[in-house]
């Protein structure tokens, strides 16, 4: 399985939004996009932040993290991204050190990366 992730940090915290469906619903993580077979990643992850309401300008950043969830595994494209406008409030800007929020364990694999932002 392939993903793309938008890593957006502020004040060394990560921008997350809230996952839907049955994987993982309600955990919170980068906003992000699920990639079909060769499927370009910068349009998929492009129309999925629009779809939550994120004015983004990404950037590639090369890394590729590989992520196992139970049967699953996920090779995640790392893309670093500025927001253009406030982010809606469908997300929000959460330290992955504290337990403010349910973090997936991607979410906070990734976090790792935001130093290097």
């Amino acid at each position: 399985m392939r993903r793309a992730v938008a890593l957006i940090a502020r004040g060394g915290r990560l921008l997350v939004a809230r996952r839907e469906g049955a994987l993982l619903g309600g955990m919170w993580e980068p906003p992000g996009v699920d990639l079909a077979d060769g499927e370009p990643a910068r349009a998929a992850l492009d129309a999925r932040l629009a779809t939550l309401g994120l004015s983004v300008r990404l950037t590639p950043t090369g890394q590729v993290v590989r992520h196992t969830i139970t049967h699953r595994a996920i090779e995640v494209e790392v893309w670093h991204g500025r927001l253009r406008a406030p982010a809606p409030g469908t997300c929000r800007f959460a330290d992955p050190a504290r337990r403010e929020l349910p973090l997936t364990a991607l979410a906070r694999k990734l976090a790792v990366l935001t130093a290097a932002l």
